[in-house]
């Protein structure tokens, strides 16, 4: 058992140390990141929450773009998206963060007075809306369908291109 954790550790070290670079296609990440997205459809809003116990809207981003860097690190042998998800988790990032392209994490795309009449065609699946006071952030699925941790509803839904303005959005990027 002791040489097991010990391996464990050393094999951790060596993950955190050493200088290897993201090698992860980023379509691939794209969707691994709107399919973790996926897995918290239902769960309860929770405001300062970032887990299935309960999550509010940029806790549901980062979480997704967490666990894409985890899973998909952990699948393609990849350390330096394994780091860059202990980055992500150890650097907090609010809605009004994201929306401004915090630590680099987004990067603006375009901004929209709303998303019923947006043209998708500039979007790909993954991109984030957030709204232009910074209170509220969703990400997009694909077919003019978002997800969101709907504080209204008090839980994660999908909903296809909301027709509330919000007070308009920047539409960013997963960087």
């Amino acid at each position: 058992m002791r040489k097991v954790c010990l391996t464990a550790l050393g094999f951790l070290a060596l993950l955190l140390v050493f200088p290897w670079k993201i090698h992860t296609s980023p379509e691939a990440l794209r969707v691994s990141y709107v399919a973790r997205l996926r897995t918290y459809e239902g769960c309860l809003y929770y405001w300062g929450g970032e887990s299935r116990r309960g999550i509010d809207c940029s806790g549901l981003i980062r979480r997704g773009l967490i666990d894409a860097c985890f899973y998909s690190g952990a699948a393609n042998l990849d350390p330096g998206l394994i780091r860059h998800g202990l980055s992500m988790w150890w650097n907090d990032t609010s809605a009004r963060a994201l929306g401004q392209e915090h630590q680099g994490l987004t990067k603006r795309l375009f901004d929209s007075a709303d998303l019923k009449n947006l043209d998708y065609s500039k979007l790909q699946t993954g991109d984030i809306a957030v709204t232009a006071d910074g209170v509220h952030t969703m990400a997009y699925l694909g077919e003019e369908s978002w997800i969101e941790a709907d504080p209204g509803k008090l839980k994660v839904i999908t909903v296809h291109a909301p027709t509330t303005t919000m007070g308009g959005f920047s539409i960013e990027s997963a960087s």
